[in-house]
């Protein structure tokens, strides 16, 4: 035993839990197996005795036989001229008619309860097997009265109905329609034991369940009492989609109802089975391969005991390593007890011990060096405001010279430093976007002597719309650069802004010299692309940086589009959400 578990403990780490999970596997695979086998056997039977096909056999067989019955009904009118009018006025002759009619049934198989009868001028006559002539009274006749119109418009098609404190019998009442005249000359009600119909559960081989009958509209009209809160509860849910197998919870039962419809649509049965009841065969089988799985398992959690411990001595020596790193003690040695993969992580772990010790000192160190590049940066802010104090200083000496233009350059240079060195924000309104295109601009048609103008249409609605700051001016000056500083004439330059839905769209538009198709193209990719991999980087990186900085601050569904035609020019669209002040 000793020489077993020294065996166990120089086993590599993968070995140990390769057979500990492959033990374990085995056992849990050979026990579902068998618990798998022995329940699918007998579910499979049990379905099947209880398959769809069954049901809906059986629902078309009641479906045959009552249209069987319906016939047998017709002949029997016929045979015994109930509805003929001078009989019905003699009540003699009219009682004769009707026992003409019951008996008719009755050589036909069919045990009829009563009868009534009422012709087109509203006679009625109710024949009832033990006697009662109280029709007034009767469920029956109150439907009848109730429904009439109905059973008048139903145009002899049977209406089946069932009453709760009848129980077991079932009416079929249609109205009675004349060969000659296609009219109906009066309406009949026949009560009928329902067992004309339950005779054929018999005949199928639907066990351990309840059979529910229903008519077309998924009316119940043959139920047991204990099983109809479940049948109403279930019919209304089963749509003619979803006839065949379902699966249901009803009070903490588990049910399989199995539905099936008559192939003219009128008839409907549902089998109602308890999943205990249809599994019942397997639960001593069950019961027996818990508790072979209990002995199993006990095994199982001994041995797993057994390899757990030898896995996890070099486990725990290892962690009281990382504590001690944890407390910034780097120079805790350990040696493993055994010689598994775990003692690959202690070689490693002392390794890495090592190299986090270095990594905290350079980290120190570099924090020191950020620190000192802050400060760079800070004293770099100084020359920006330098040169805009001097720019003010030679915009006064400008003025006292008379020096108009140089004093307008200089003043629209000082907002254009101003605006950049001032704020941290990296949005503002449009409004102040435009101020300083406007200044920008000033400082160009100077340059330019005029040649270059601008115009706006800018909707008064988007004003106080956020937009991300300096993306009108790279725009802008890309359109000057490159298309319409080459034309001797000069240029227009126009920005319009207009919200669009849930989008603010800015549109720079100039008519300068244009864009070939195969350079757009270029420009376009190169926008989708680093800019390093543009073949036009260094010439529209003011396009690109703008469209980055927009998908940055929105999403990739926001940035520019450019269209431009040569010779016509060209048009950069600013697409981004609608934000206000």
């Amino acid at each position: 035993m000793n020489r077993i578990i020294k065996l166990m403990m120089n086993l590599k780490l993968r070995s140990k839990l390769f057979l500990s999970y492959l033990f374990i596997i085995i056992l849990v695979i050979t026990v579902n197996y068998m618990i798998y086998g022995i329940s699918e056997a007998n579910t499979i039977k049990n379905i099947e005795s209880s398959s769809t096909n069954m049901v809906e056999q059986l629902s078309n067989n009641i479906s045959y036989k009552m249209s069987g019955l319906d016939t047998d009904i017709f002949y029997a009118v016929g045979a015994s001229k109930i509805f003929d009018e001078s009989n019905f006025s003699d009540y003699v002759i009219l009682m004769q008619n009707v026992y003409v009619f019951n008996m008719y049934l009755q050589n036909s198989g069919i045990h009829v309860v009563n009868d009534f009868f009422m012709n087109a001028s509203g006679s009625c006559f109710y024949y009832d097997k033990d006697g009662s002539s109280d029709y007034v009274n009767s469920n029956i006749y109150r439907y009848l009265i109730a429904n009439k119109k109905s059973i008048i418009d139903a145009s002899g098609k049977p209406i089946y109905v069932e009453f709760d404190n009848e129980p077991g019998v079932l009416y079929i009442i249609k109205s009675n329609i004349t060969l000659n005249t296609h009219v109906s000359n009066g309406i009949m009600a026949i009560g009928i034991r329902d067992s004309y119909i339950k005779d054929l559960f018999s005949q199928s081989k639907l066990q351990n369940g309840s059979i529910v009958v229903c008519d077309g509209n998924s009316k119940i009209l043959i139920c047991d009492e204990k099983v109809k809160p479940i049948a109403d509860r279930f019919n209304g849910l089963l749509a003619e989609d979803t006839y065949g197998q379902n699966f249901f919870n009803y009070k903490d039962k588990s049910l399989i109802v199995e539905s099936g419809i008559s192939e003219n649509k009128r008839w409907k049965v549902l089998y109602l089975v308890s999943v205990k009841d249809l599994l019942k065969d397997v639960e001593n089988i069950k019961r027996l391969v818990i508790i072979l799985c209990i002995t199993l398992l006990v095994f199982s959690i001994a041995i797993a005991l057994v390899i757990s411990n030898s896995l996890t001595s070099n486990i725990r020596l290892l962690l009281k390593k990382i504590k001690s790193v944890g407390q910034g003690n780097f120079k805790l040695h350990l040696e493993p007890k055994s010689h598994d993969e775990t003692a690959e992580l202690f070689k490693h772990f002392n390794i890495m011990s090592e190299k986090l010790e270095d990594l905290i000192e350079r980290i120190a160190y570099e924090k020191t060096e950020t620190q000192r590049a802050e400060y760079n940066a800070l004293l770099a802010q100084i020359n920006p405001h330098f040169i805009y104090n001097l720019l003010e200083s030679i915009n006064g000496l400008a003025k006292i010279k008379g020096q108009d233009e140089i004093v307008q350059i200089i003043s629209a240079l000082s907002y254009l430093i101003r605006s950049t060195i001032c704020g941290k924000n990296s949005e503002i309104s449009l409004k102040n976007e435009l101020e300083y295109v406007k200044n920008y601009m000033s400082i160009e048609q100077i340059i330019t002597g005029g040649r270059i103008s601008i115009e706006y249409d800018i909707d008064d609605d988007t004003l106080d719309c956020i937009v991300p700051k300096f993306i009108l001016q790279p725009l802008v000056e890309n359109a000057i650069n490159h298309g319409i500083e080459f034309q001797k004439s000069g240029g227009l330059i126009l920005i319009s802004a207009h919200k669009e839905d849930d989008v603010l769209k800015i549109n720079i538009s100039d008519d300068g010299t244009g864009i070939e198709e195969d350079k757009l193209q270029s420009i376009i990719l190169g926008i989708q692309q680093p800019v390093e991999s543009s073949d036009d980087a260094h010439t529209h990186i003011g396009i690109k940086s703008v469209d980055r900085r927009i998908k940055i601050l929105y999403g990739n569904k926001y940035g520019l589009k450019i269209s431009s035609k040569p010779e016509i020019g060209t048009v950069v669209e600013i697409i981004i959400p609608i934000k206000a002040l």
